[in-house]
This record gives C-alpha cells, sequence and structure tokens, in this order.
C-alpha cells in the first residue's frame, strides 16, 4: 500500500529525533550534518524519494531546538536524576515508590540514567498491560524502556512547543503485533506516521527483551552460536538480583587494564566463563554469593586485577 505524505508535526519529531541522536556525539552538530543523517534514515525506510525533506526545514528545526526554553516550576528537576526523596518533594505517587525504586535498581548497575521525566511516566505506566506483551503487566524493565521512550518524546515536542503526541508509543503497548501488522496493510498506521518507531524496535529493544543493555548484550551473545549459551543467558532473567549481580561484575572486569587488549575470542571466552560461573554460584549455598561475597576470583586475575582476599582491597596491575 502507499505510503501518505508526511505530515508538518510527524516530520519535526523525526527531524529532533535524528538532532538528539547525533547530539549524543558531538555537542555542536550542524544542520547539514542531521539532514545527511535524515536522508539516509528515511532512504532506508523507503520514504525519502517521494516526501524529500528539506535542508530549509531542518535548519529551521535545528535553530528551534538550540533554542533555550522556559522552564516551569513543575519542570526544573525533569532532567535530574530520580531518587525518592525527589518523588516525595514532587509529590509522585506514593503507591508507585515499589515501581520506581524497582526501576531505579535496574538502573544502577548498568550505569543507565532514570530521571524524574522518566520518573513521571513510570507512574503513569505502571498499571499498564502490554498488549505485544500478551498483555501482561509491564515489568521493571519494561517501565524502564518505554518511560524512556515517552519521556524522550515529551522533552522532543516540548523543545519543538508542539502537542504532545505519543500516539505511536500507545500503539505499542496497545495492540498486538498482528493488529499492527494488519493496520499497517490497510494503511491505518501509515496514515498516523506510525511506521517511525516500530522500524526501530529491535534494536531499541534489545535491553527491554534481556534487561540487559546493549554493548553488554553484544558482548556476551554477539559471537556464540550455542543455543544452549544464549539459553543460559536467559535463565539468569529468573532473578534481577541475579542479572544485577552479572552486570556489577561485566562492568567491573570491562574497566580492567588488560580487557580492552583481548581478542573478540577471549573476551567472549571471559563473558561465557562469567555466565556459567554465576549460574553455579548461584545454586552453591556455601559459596557466599547472596551475601555479596562472592567474586570471580580466576576471571579477575585473568584481565589483571590483583587480587586480595578482601575484595575492597582488589586492586588493577597499572
Amino acid at each position: 500500500m502507499s505510503q501518505g505524505p508526511w505530515t508538518p508535526k510527524w516530520e519535526k519529531i523525526e527531524i529532533a529525533n535524528v538532532y538528539y541522536e547525533l547530539t549524543k556525539g558531538s555537542k555542536n552538530t550542524t544542520a547539514p550534518a542531521v539532514h545527511r543523517a535524515l536522508e539516509k534514515k528515511l532512504r532506508a525506510m523507503g520514504r525519502w524519494d517521494n516526501y524529500p525533506i528539506s535542508l530549509r526545514m531542518v535548519q529551521s528545526i535545528v535553530t528551534d531546538l538550540r533554542r533555550p526554553k522556559p522552564i516551569s516550576e513543575d519542570e526544573k528537576y525533569d532532567d535530574a536524576e530520580w531518587n525518592l526523596g525527589l518523588s516525595k518533594q514532587l509529590k509522585l505517587s506514593p503507591e508507585a515508590s515499589g515501581d520506581l525504586l524497582g526501576v531505579w535498581a535496574f538502573c544502577l548497575p548498568r550505569d543507565t540514567e532514570f530521571t524524574v521525566r522518566q520518573a513521571k511516566w513510570v507512574c503513569y505506566l505502571r498499571s499498564t498491560r502490554c498488549a505485544i506483551q500478551g498483555q501482561r503487566k509491564l515489568i521493571k524493565n519494561h517501565l524502564w524502556y518505554f518511560s524512556l521512550l515517552y519521556a524522550h518524546r515529551e522533552r522532543i515536542c516540548r523543545a519543538l512547543n508542539i502537542e504532545l503526541d505519543t500516539t505511536d508509543l500507545d500503539i505499542l503497548i496497545g495492540l498486538t503485533k498482528v493488529e499492527i501488522n494488519t493496520a499497517r496493510r490497510v494503511g491505518v498506521l501509515d496514515n498516523k506516521q506510525l511506521n517511525t518507531l516500530p522500524n526501530a524496535l529491535p534494536e531499541a529493544g534489545i535491553p527491554e527483551v534481556y534487561g540487559i543493555r546493549k554493548p553488554i548484550y553484544h558482548a556476551l551473545t554477539d559471537f556464540s552460536d550455542d543455543s544452549s549459551f544464549v539459553a543460559s543467558i536467559e535463565n539468569l532473567e529468573d532473578s534481577g538480583e541475579v542479572t544485577n549481580i552479572l552486570v556489577y561484575w561485566q562492568r567491573y572486569i570491562w574497566e580492567a587494564p588488560k580487557y580492552a587488549t583481548l581478542s573478540e575470542k577471549e573476551q567472549r571466552d571471559i563473558n561465557s566463563k562469567l555466565i556459567q560461573y554465576i549460574l553455579a554460584a548461584q545454586k552453591n549455598k556455601s559459596s557466599g554469593f547472596f551475601k555479596g561475597e562472592w567474586e570471580p576470583t580466576e576471571i579477575l586475575r585473568s584481565v589483571g586485577y590483583q587480587i586480595d582476599d578482601d575484595i575492597t582491597k582488589t586492586e588493577a596491575k597499572q
């Protein structure tokens, strides 16, 4: 079915999406750079040839995004890191505190920010049942992922001074995959320009599915064609606590001076070994695993850490 023209609102949102993606790597992102990246993205989606976006429009939007916006009293903490004290100060729902602490604990070992703006969205989404996940209540990694998407959209619409439209995100929660695909075939979703986000979902959805941020996911799975190994990673999802322990140790190992000098195969072997060690340790009651006393000593030595009896005294060899 043919695709209709973009509405000005969705053109602006797509330009802003690309702009913010590029500014993660450079604060001096130019309009021509945004235009080139936008063309590449939309060509891949099959949209550019029939409905190209002009450089002049990109320049106008980029200028608007750079312009400082007034911040209301209700919004002044939106980009701050969330904590329970701010929840009380901002009068977020006390009933949401358990979910907010769960999402915060999920983000902490993954070095992933959890802002007040996201926390506000968690309060909105916490009782939602996701159709695409089989009408299950959103668990903490889903709450983090969708709160990130909604918060990003809110930030963009505010910067563009347009109404906050989350229809495409609502579709992802409210419709099943069959409903989404059928609505696309008959042009319902296309008319609302709802093809942008789902095209990005296979990559953007990695943390949502595995509960592990993308770089760690790739380190654990990219080089393995062993289905039992991949299944062992999924077994960790039975316990959020165990998965968090994995990520804490993974970050610590990645920071070792020797790790960056290893080949991809050596890194794969280390990551595979860490998974197997944790699977074994959580079953061994004498390992001290659930007291926070366990450490992967052999792996730590192999990446250059000087191991002491006390983990707090463990240091990297310089």
